[in-house]
């Protein structure tokens, strides 16, 4: 409901502070809804496949994110921008009532808020949420800088661009999902896999950033390992919590993946 209110909101905002003030009461319900739903999906399926839970539950936000910015710039850019906010507000509303019908019904947790802060100030939990946070940093800075690296510097014709961002994308959703079974199966040998691959790949960008054919390569690769992080990140804290603190680890987990993003220049 409050991501319904602050996308209204931005629909009828007066002023562009409003629409800022939309979004941010928008933004508030994300780490929420990411706790809720990593912890659901590990529910229903198991703590033994609880990667392949976290990957197909933070695959469909990759899908979304792929398809939700062409799918918004179609909409608004040839209209009217409230147009995209709109219809977002609709599909949540829909969304919120299928929700409310499909979501099993689970007991208040009997823990407290100072259980779960203590919970969060485990070394395990800050250990994963600092990797967290370092992984995905160095992921957002490499792209936020892709295109006109890709462009200026490698020479790649910009109507070559977007099917380029597009293959990265089809392969951070491959990652993810092949992540999280890795995940499941060793979820320690799997993350130092991940973090030793994606070093190597964002170290070999500045050797390779003149040729085109190897950093045509070098972004799918990268596409491969920025989402494999994804799945094992979030099974580390909720291994080292209890089962009824896992949504606040989960919550912390994704502020620290959300936090990289929009430190980025």
């Amino acid at each position: 409901m409050l991501f319904i209110a602050g996308t209204v909101l931005t629909v009828l905002a007066p002023s562009f502070a409003w629409i800022i003030v939309g979004r941010m009461i928008s933004a508030c319900s994300q780490a929420t809804l990411f706790a809720i739903s990593l912890t659901t999906a590990t529910a229903v399926m198991g703590q033994a496949r609880q990667g392949r839970a976290i990957a197909i539950v933070t695959s469909d936000l990759t899908v979304a994110t792929v398809l939700g910015v062409p799918l918004g710039a179609l909409l608004g850019g040839g209209t009217n921008w409230r147009l995209p906010f709109a219809v977002l507000a609709a599909a949540a509303i829909l969304g919120t009532l299928i929700l409310a019908w499909t979501m099993p019904r689970t007991p208040a947790p009997t823990t407290g808020v100072k259980d779960e802060i203590r919970t969060l100030l485990r070394g395990p939990v800050l250990l994963a949420v600092a990797t967290t946070v370092i992984g995905f940093a160095g992921v957002s800075i490499v792209f936020t800088y892709l295109v006109p690296l890709l462009t200026d510097v490698t020479g790649i014709l910009p109507d070559t661009i977007p099917a380029l961002l597009l293959a990265y994308g089809v392969g951070g959703f491959a990652g993810n999902l092949i992540a999280g079974r890795l995940a499941d199966l060793s979820l320690g040998t799997t993350l130092v896999g991940v973090f030793v691959g994606l070093v190597i790949t964002l170290a070999a960008f500045p050797l390779v950033a003149g040729y085109p054919a190897p950093m045509i390569g070098l972004v799918l690769i990268l596409g491969l390992f920025s989402t494999a992080t994804i799945a094992p990140l979030p099974s580390a804290p909720p291994s080292a919590a209890s089962a009824s603190q896992q949504g606040c680890c989960a919550g912390e987990d994704s502020a620290a993946q959300h936090s990289p993003s929009s430190a980025s220049p």
